[in-house]
């Protein structure tokens, strides 16, 4: 990893280390992680659940690193053009992508060392196999890993309001249900041809849109099914669409003249 590379990073970490929403976030885990240890010293049910609490709150403190560290650079380059000029635009996008799944990572890795902790002292804590947790937490990192390519690229010609509106918009679910709104419509025939004619723009969006659903997650934790395989494919999809969103943001940086 080169100097500027490395600056950059830093650069991003100092600035997240005090931003309140991150801080706030990070507190939120380090109390879900007493109620959980509590819950299990109680034998109380709902350890999963918990759990998936504490992934959305990973996948929280990544959305809100990817907006900030992008936006406040742009609204305010002095550090940027002072400290670490001169930067060539791919290294300053992927100083981003990197800090914000270094960030993902990390406080994932966190998780699953608690979780080692409480099948250690109480196997049937959690109330699923390891196995299947494992299946859930890797699911979990990929879909992390997914949107936030998603929402680092919208930041970077998007306010980040709009960015995280888009972004949200553009989840698998939500265009699915849409879509099925628009082709079981049986209304008036005029009606219906526009529905139909949206709901073909919706379809064509949804083969387009990254998939970062985490319902498969969910599904996991209430059976046994693991599919590996698919698991492994979902891997290889995630780090193809890190590397597309990498090189639209790159392209983005250029055009726009951000660094």
């Amino acid at each position: 990893m080169n100097r500027q590379l490395r600056l950059n990073i830093w650069l991003d970490i100092m600035y997240l280390s005090r931003n309140y929403l991150i801080l706030g976030v990070l507190g939120l885990m380090g109390i879900s992680f007493l109620v959980i240890l509590g819950m299990v010293n109680s034998g109380s049910p709902g350890v999963a659940a918990s759990l998936g609490w504490m992934h959305t709150l990973v996948s929280a403190a990544a959305l809100v690193a990817a907006v900030m560290i992008v936006h406040n650079p742009i609204k305010d380059r002095n550090v940027k053009m002072i400290i670490t000029k001169p930067c060539l635009p791919e290294e300053w996008a992927a100083s981003q992508f990197l800090t914000v799944n270094l960030i993902s990572v990390t406080l994932h890795v966190i998780i699953l060392l608690f979780v080692f902790l409480i099948y250690a002292l109480h196997s049937g804590a959690v109330g699923v196999e390891l196995s299947t947790y494992l299946y859930m937490w890797l699911s979990s990192v990929m879909a992390v890993m997914i949107f936030s390519s998603l929402i680092l690229f919208l930041t970077f010609f998007m306010p980040p309001v709009l960015a995280v509106i888009v972004m949200l918009l553009m989840n698998n679910v939500f265009i699915v249900r849409l879509m099925d709104f628009c082709f079981n419509y049986s209304g008036n025939m005029v009606a219906a041809i526009f529905y139909k004619i949206v709901g073909g723009l919706l379809y064509v969006v949804y083969l387009v849109a990254p998939y970062f659903s985490t319902e498969n997650i969910a599904q996991a934790a209430q059976s046994a099914d693991k599919d590996w395989p698919h698991l492994l494919l979902f891997a290889v999809y995630g780090f193809v669409t890190l590397g597309f969103y990498y090189l639209l943001s790159v392209f983005v940086v250029k055009n726009r003249n951000l660094i």
